[in-house]
């Protein structure tokens, strides 16, 4: 719809007024009372009303379920999203390395973890033994879940993105906290 034949009707006097920019078409022409120019979008998944303006409707996404609100609700007109090949590559080499490092460390039950250590400073090295290994093996897993995230997003042709990006935005975080909270655990070596 081109910028020219926007218009809407004031909520006072009932008077049709002409988008011209947000600047000049604050007030209504004929009884100056506030226009409200932003766009009523109802999204698809989860059904809440946004308002957003004309620009913040392609890019914007939704306040309840973080869906793109511009992205269509039937699937024969849905583009799915392309992941280049390099950071297909990169997350796929970065999971396998993640899974194998806590598959061995489960095997072995050792695992070692550096804490700190910048400038100039040492590191805290702790050590972790037998069940000590849980909260460290359970970062590993849940930062390759995260990672994993991303790779399988490009081959599922749903329209689901937001939800690879919750699994990734969640496994990560929760990740760290079982990394942060593995410091109570281990058993310092220097």
């Amino acid at each position: 719809m081109p910028t020219s034949a926007w218009t809407k009707q004031c909520a006072e006097c009932g008077t049709s007024n002409q988008f011209v920019s947000h600047m000049k078409s604050r007030r209504c022409t004929s009884c100056s009372s506030p226009m409200d120019w932003r766009l009523e979008v109802i999204c698809v998944d989860c059904g809440l009303r946004n308002f957003v303006t004309r620009e913040e409707f392609r890019t914007g996404y939704c306040t309840g379920c973080t869906t793109l609100l511009g992205s269509s609700s039937t699937e024969e007109d849905y583009v799915p999203n392309q992941v280049t090949l390099l950071d297909r590559a990169a997350s796929l080499i970065g999971a396998v390395v993640l899974f194998g490092l806590s598959a061995y460390v489960i095997y072995v039950q050792h695992f070692q973890l550096a804490y700190g250590g910048r400038r100039g400073r040492r590191a805290l090295v702790l050590e972790f033994s037998g069940a000590e290994i849980t909260l460290p093996v359970l970062s590993l897993l849940l930062g390759a879940v995260s990672v994993i995230s991303v790779f399988l997003d490009h081959y599922d042709k749903r329209q689901n993105e937001h939800i690879y990006r919750k699994i990734g935005r969640y496994s990560l975080g929760l990740g760290f906290c079982c990394y942060t909270l593995a410091i109570f655990f281990g058993h310092q070596v220097r």
